[in-house]
C-alpha cells in the first residue's frame, strides 16, 4: 500500500517528468542498443577493410621498388644522359642560336641590337655553356611573345635574369641574360 500511494503521489507532482522519463528510456535503449549491435561493428569492419588495403599499397609499393632497384634506375639515367647528348647541339650551331635570336625577335617585333657572350667548359662533361646577354626595344606584348617564344625553343636554354625598364611611350627595354649549352667540337 504504501508503495501505491507513493506512486500515486510521484504521478501527481511529477507527471511530465514520469511521462518523459518513460519516452525517453526506450529512445535511450534503442540508440545504445543499434550503437553496440549496428554501428560499432561496421566501424570495425571498415578499419579492417582499410588497413588491409593500406597494406596491399605498401606491399605493391614494395615490389615495384625492388623491381626497379639502383641497376633499373641506372639503366633509366644512362638512356636520360644518352637523350640529352643526342639533343645536344654541336659547338658549330652557335652561329644558328644567334640567328634564331634574331628571328624570334624579329617576328615578334622587337628590336634586337647586339648580344655579347662568354664561353665556359664544364670540365666534367665537356659541355660547353655559352652565356649570352643583349637587350630588345619594344611593348610589354612584344616582350612577353618574345620570352614565350624563346622558352618554346627546341634549344636547351634556361633564362638567368631579366630586366625590364619602361619608357614613357608605353614602349620599354628588355635586358636578357640566357646560358645555352653545346658539345665540344672534338680537336
Amino acid at each position: 500500500m504504501i508503495v501505491a500511494a507513493s506512486f500515486q503521489l510521484l504521478w501527481r507532482t511529477q507527471k511530465p517528468l514520469i511521462i518523459m522519463l518513460l519516452i525517453a528510456a526506450p529512445l535511450l535503449v534503442g540508440i545504445l542498443g543499434y550503437r553496440h549491435l549496428v554501428a560499432i561493428p561496421r566501424l570495425a569492419t571498415l578499419e579492417k577493410n582499410y588497413l588491409q588495403r593500406q597494406a596491399q599499397v605498401r606491399l605493391e609499393q614494395a615490389g615495384r621498388a625492388r623491381n626497379q632497384g639502383p641497376a633499373a634506375e641506372f639503366q633509366r639515367n644512362l638512356e636520360d644522359f644518352r637523350l640529352f647528348d643526342e639533343k645536344l647541339p654541336q659547338e658549330h650551331e652557335f652561329s644558328e642560336l644567334i640567328g634564331e635570336l634574331d628571328t624570334l625577335a624579329a617576328a615578334t617585333g622587337l628590336n634586337l641590337a647586339s648580344i655579347n657572350y662568354q664561353t665556359e667548359i664544364i670540365e666534367e662533361s665537356g659541355i660547353l655553356a655559352y652565356s649570352l646577354q643583349f637587350s630588345l626595344q619594344g611593348s610589354y606584348a612584344q616582350v612577353k611573345r618574345f620570352l614565350h617564344s624563346l622558352e618554346m625553343s627546341r634549344r636547351l636554354i634556361t633564362i638567368d635574369s631579366l630586366g625590364l625598364s619602361g619608357g614613357a611611350d608605353g614602349d620599354g627595354a628588355l635586358r636578357l641574360k640566357v646560358t645555352t649549352y653545346f658539345k665540344a667540337e672534338e680537336s
